[in-house]
């Protein structure tokens, strides 16, 4: 390992050290500081590094404090080190403030325990008590003191904060375990009722969870440095609320504020319930064409022929310049009533029609489990060379391209629902896409909303590829089409295709969506299994975080037995944490030395980092992880390295196992040219605010600003499935020469499908 800082040759430290309790008296003259390694300290104000005495030099470590607390420094020898380490801690301005050999008898170790100042640098200085060589590991860890309120960590001891009949605030809470526990009740809730939680200027990211009296979760506020539960919709009653860290994280000093809200009575009549009980008859699906009388509820729709529980949808108008039906707005003067969950499911059957067809009965299943107001929208465009028959048969099998809310029919049998036929449309284009959505959000409004994009996928090029149009939609146009629903974007945005995980996909849908649900590898032809991936909807106003966790628990679940399966919820939100850590990290590489970027490459070379059926996608975070244990790589790099990992770590909800320990996420990262594609230059919001199209060019070999190389994938591969594929791979006749011409697939990996997985794809598919 190189050495870490500038080196000189040691003070007279043991002259001058109080072997076990240092004190003031001791403390050397003012030094220069010389370079010094920064130690990142992280979410709970810890880390861990090494170093390497070699001679008698002195090893400088900066460390800069995010909350003022006492800290724990050790340094201890590595396992077969002769190292006896002696430690001390400096100002910013090379006044030593602590000093130690020995923790204890019979230890090699040093242990200093000190007060230090959020936003202030200080200086670990580590040296030998004689000639020792050797290894070390520096460990810095806060100790925060627990707040009035313990001991709380968990729902059966919550501290009580009473009845809330006024506003109330409680500051100065210390998060420092697992949990942090709170009771209270309502006598009523007003509008405006609220809890907040303030983590008072980002002292540490936390978790701000609603319970109920029986300890089931209702709501989860959206992450931030104040969070908000709303609680103007719940009844009288006792409830809890739940402060953790995230991802295990401490917080200093982080307060709660409760307020009941303003209850005023209706004119002309006493307060009513806030949480009045369902009606016990789930709202008309669809708006009518009629105009009922203020305050009344519209009749029913005529119900289509062969699905007599779900009323046809309306007449619809064409969206200007697109020719594409959209249903109109519904009549403002007609209550409009939010279900609880609404799941759109966009599927682009082509070449995985069979599929396609098993997933609407399953869709149809689901609907049969799901609680009055919780609904499905489906667009299914059916591939014309396979059409298939809807509604209880009533509908001729049609391979074009139809509309639905999806019935509840427990039967695999056949698709009892009915569809309004839209004639062939191009499902790779976003106008269509967008035309679906504007559909789902007016027919079916709730309060959650799921959507679901179905089909092959390619990873950085996209989704959705309709054969029959030669066109697919791009993570651009998807993040178009929800752009243009007039601020409404789905809670959950889910790709039941192959390879969507990507760090570059999940920053350019940063803005559309709360959760990213998506697969790093390929995914199997059965995809998701719907009936088990929404069973949590079951639960009325089930909270997204519940419903992520349970996709991801179903699939898991699907796959038993295969080492291969992934499936990942992520954080949106917290992509632009993680653009910053790249560029961090391309940063500290792009000063590297010659040993670094031998070293990247040779960490690639590794079966340690995660690869996929496209090669050039590798596991972001095992990549990381193995350049922060690399001891040849420069000291800033894998501090670099080890920051992108927690801020990957702080955007995974969850995330399936597999035999690579995927991390939840790939990136781009080809080791060669012949492994490059061109779909990665369609994301250049990505490669400006990361710069890593420079890193890619680095690992290569070539200038970072030189242009970067390579073709489009095409995981249908002129109409079979081919890279990329979610079910199915490219059959052993296809032709390279038969891919069209703007849009080939690498000949390298069409060359390895055709000889190593042909008959996986006959056997079982891919998408």
């Amino acid at each position: 390992m190189p050495h870490l800082g500038h080196k000189t040759r040691k003070p007279a430290l043991e002259a001058l050290e109080a072997r076990w309790n240092p004190s003031a008296v001791h403390l050397a003259p003012a030094v220069r500081i010389p370079t010094a390694v920064a130690v990142n300290l992280g979410a709970t104000g810890g880390a861990t590094t090494r170093g390497t005495i070699q001679s008698s030099e002195v090893d400088f470590f900066l460390v800069s404090p995010k909350w003022t607390a006492t800290y724990d420094v050790r340094v201890s020898p590595v396992a077969g080190s002769a190292l006896d380490p002696v430690t001390a801690i400096y100002t910013s301005k090379g006044q030593r403030i602590a000093l130690n050999d020995n923790e204890g008898p019979g230890s090699r170790a040093s242990l200093l325990s000190v007060p230090l100042s959020a936003g202030q640098s200080y200086y670990v200085a580590v040296t030998n008590q004689r000639a020792e060589r050797g290894g070390y590991t520096l460990a810095v860890q806060a100790k925060l003191a627990d707040d009035s309120r313990e001991n709380n960590d968990a729902l059966s001891s919550a501290t009580s904060l009473g009845a809330v009949s006024a506003p109330l605030t409680v500051d100065n809470l210390v998060m420092a375990d697992a949990a942090d526990w709170y009771s209270f009740s309502l006598a009523q809730a007003g509008a405006g009722a609220m809890a907040r939680l303030d983590t008072n200027a980002g002292n540490g990211a936390l978790i701000f969870e609603l319970y109920g009296s029986t300890g089931s979760r209702i709501s989860l506020a959206s992450p931030g440095g104040v969070q908000t539960l709303d609680l103007s919709r719940q009844g009288a009653g006792p409830y809890f609320l739940k402060v953790s860290g995230s991802r295990g994280g401490w917080n200093p000093n982080y307060s709660l504020r409760l307020d009941p809200g303003q209850v005023s009575p209706p004119p002309g009549g006493p307060t009513q319930p806030s949480n009045p009980p369902p009606s016990p008859t789930p709202p008309s699906l669809t708006p009518t064409p009629s105009t009922p009388a203020s305050g009344s509820t519209p009749p029913p729709s005529a119900p289509s022929p062969g699905n007599p529980s779900v009323p046809a949808t309306p007449p619809m108008a064409p969206l200007p310049g697109t020719g594409l039906p959209v249903v109109p707005a519904p009549d403002p003067t007609g209550p409009t009533v939010p279900g609880n969950w609404t799941i759109l499911v966009y599927m682009t059957a082509g070449n995985l029609a069979s599929f396609a067809q098993s997933d609407v009965n399953e869709l149809e299943t689901l609907a049969s489990t799901l609680p009055p107001g919780s609904r499905i929208g489906l667009f299914w465009d059916q591939w014309d060379q396979q059409p298939i028959a809807t509604g209880g048969g009533s509908q001729a099998p049609w391979g074009t391209a139809g509309r639905a809310v999806v019935a509840a029919d427990a039967s695999s049998s056949a698709i009892t629902t009915n569809f309004d036929l839209l004639g062939e449309r191009n499902t790779g284009d976003r106008a269509t896409l967008s035309s679906f959505l504007s559909w789902g959000r007016q027919t079916l409004p709730a309060a959650r909303t799921a959507l679901v994009l179905w089909n092959h996928g390619s990873g950085l090029g996209g989704s959705n590829y309709d054969s029959e149009s030669s066109d697919h939609l791009t993570i651009a146009e998807t993040a178009a089409a929800i752009a243009e629903q007039n601020g409404w974007r789905p809670d959950i945005l889910a790709y039941d295709a192959c390879l969507m995980a990507m760090a570059e996909n999940a920053y350019g849908l940063r803005q559309s969506a709360n959760y990213l649900v998506a697969s790093q590898e390929s995914v199997e032809g059965a995809g998701f299994p719907y009936a088990q991936s929404f069973a949590t909807l079951a639960t009325p106003n089930a909270a997204v975080a519940d419903v992520v966790g349970g996709m991801i628990g179903a699939y898991s679940t699907a796959t038993t037995g295969s080492t291969e399966a992934t499936l990942s919820a992520i954080r949106l939100q917290g992509m632009d944490a993680l653009a910053t850590a790249l560029l961090s990290f391309t940063t500290q590489a792009a000063q590297g030395n010659a040993t670094d970027l031998a070293s990247f490459r040779r960490i690639l070379a590794t079966g340690a980092i995660g690869m996929y059926t496209e090669a050039s996608y590798r596991d972001l975070r095992s990549f990381m992880v193995s350049l922060g244990r690399e001891d040849s790589v420069s000291a800033s790099i894998r501090t670099a390295a080890e920051r992108v990992v927690t801020c990957l770590d702080a955007a995974i909800e969850a995330k399936t196992a597999d035999y690579r320990n995927s991390g939840g996420l790939s990136i781009y990262l080809p080791r060669t040219p012949a492994e490059e594609i061109s779909d990665f230059m369609d994301h250049s919001a990505f490669i400006q605010a990361t710069d890593w199209g420079g890193f890619v060019n680095q690992v290569i070999g070539r200038q970072r600003g030189a242009p970067l190389g390579g073709v489009a994938l095409d995981p249908t591969a002129a109409g079979a499935p081919g890279r990329g594929t979610k079910k199915g791979l490219v059959s052993s006749q296809a032709s390279a020469n038969s891919l069209p011409s703007t849009n080939r697939t690498d000949m390298a990996f069409l060359a390895w499908l055709l000889a190593d997985e042909a008959s996986k794809a006959r056997a079982s598919g891919r998408r």
